[in-house]
């Protein structure tokens, strides 16, 4: 958000109706992401990869499998990342009434240790640039699939639940009086 928000030139009143809403878009989103996540208790890929009978003649178990991010301990239904950006960046374009907001984000991602025999990463420089949200939003649910920490099912559910819980608050909450 520190990239979108220092982009444009906004006044402190215009940071703070922006960020507002913006903020308790994703909280409200990840509260209701959780309570989601232990009503349907959804596995993990991990789990269902390496079952060795998951009751599907077509699945294969692989026992070995692992995922490339070690896996949180907690259900996979819907996916908490893409529930927070859907929020956000619904919020980021009920503000700028667009959903074509570019902006560039630099980090360093640390280095990564891998199972032998293959050799570890070592830290990189990235540079993510996005012409849209939605193509941020789209991001943030492929990386969750492509670590292996979830299915892409979950992903699109977090992002469709954020996205209006996102579009809720931005059209309802922080709202200027009227006088």
């Amino acid at each position: 958000m520190r990239e979108i928000v220092t982009g444009p030139e906004l006044d402190r009143g215009q940071h703070a109706r922006l960020l507002a809403p913006l903020n308790v878009a994703e909280a409200d989103a990840l509260i209701a992401n959780q309570t989601w996540k232990y009503t349907y208790n959804f596995w993990r890929p991990v789990t269902a990869i390496r079952w060795p009978d998951d009751g599907n003649a077509g699945t294969e178990s692989d026992q070995t499998w692992r995922p490339f991010l070690v896996t949180p301990p907690y259900p996979d239904y819907p996916c908490a990342l893409p529930s927070a950006t859907g929020a956000a960046t619904e919020a980021l374009r009920q503000f700028f009434g667009t959903d074509k907001v570019p902006f560039t984000r630099f980090f360093t991602a640390p280095a990564v240790p891998l199972p032998a025999p293959m050799v570890a990463l070592p830290s990189k420089l990235i540079t993510r640039s996005f012409d849209t949200l939605s193509e941020a939003a789209a991001e943030a649910q492929s990386a969750r699939v492509y670590a292996g920490i979830h299915f892409r099912e979950g992903c699109q559910a977090g992002a469709r639940q954020g996205t209006q819980i996102g579009r809720f608050v931005a059209r309802h909450a922080f709202r200027p009086e009227v006088q």
